[in-house]
């Protein structure tokens, strides 16, 4: 019987991420997620190989090669629904804005917070075969979770999740 070879995992590469805020102005965690995304995509690691005969992983430092990242990665954007009173003759009467991307002082001041979790991924299609076939992007929303209140309408959430995965 012929068996398929196995494959040994003789080392492996640890990277370790720093992300320094300069400026707190916006959501942090998403700014953060964001940044370590174009970091990873734009790095090279050596290419490293097993020598058999002395028993030990060599690195080039002439190869490079790109990290290759999963297809379809999770990204968030967070909204701040903010009330504001808006005053009139007769009494004052609230609306509410909402805010991409808010800082902790407009979170502290929102009465909701809503995050959405959106992956995207880049898949091909073909209608006619005589030409090459086109790239798609497809958003999928994976998570909505709001914290606070219950003043935020379904039309406003539908108008954050679209503006998300338009990012």
């Amino acid at each position: 019987s012929s068996l398929a070879p196995t494959t040994k995992v003789k080392g492996y590469w640890s990277l370790y991420i720093d992300v320094l805020c300069i400026s707190l102005d916006g959501n942090i965690l998403d700014a953060a997620w964001y940044a370590i995304i174009a970091a990873l995509k734009s790095s090279k690691l050596p290419y490293a190989s097993w020598n058999q005969s002395e028993e030990r992983i060599f690195c080039d430092g002439s190869l490079y090669h790109p990290i290759s990242l999963r297809q379809s990665l999770p990204f968030t954007t967070t909204f701040a629904l903010i009330p504001i009173l808006k005053p009139s003759e007769h009494e004052a009467t609230e609306m509410t804005i909402i805010l991409n991307d808010p800082d902790s002082y407009e979170e502290d001041e929102a009465s909701e917070i809503l995050t959405i979790l959106s992956t995207t991924d880049l898949s091909t299609a073909q209608s006619d075969p005589s030409q090459p076939p086109l790239l798609e992007l497809k958003t999928r929303v994976e998570k909505i979770e709001k914290r606070g209140g219950w003043k935020i309408e379904m039309s406003q959430i539908e108008s954050c999740t679209r503006l998300a995965t338009s990012k």
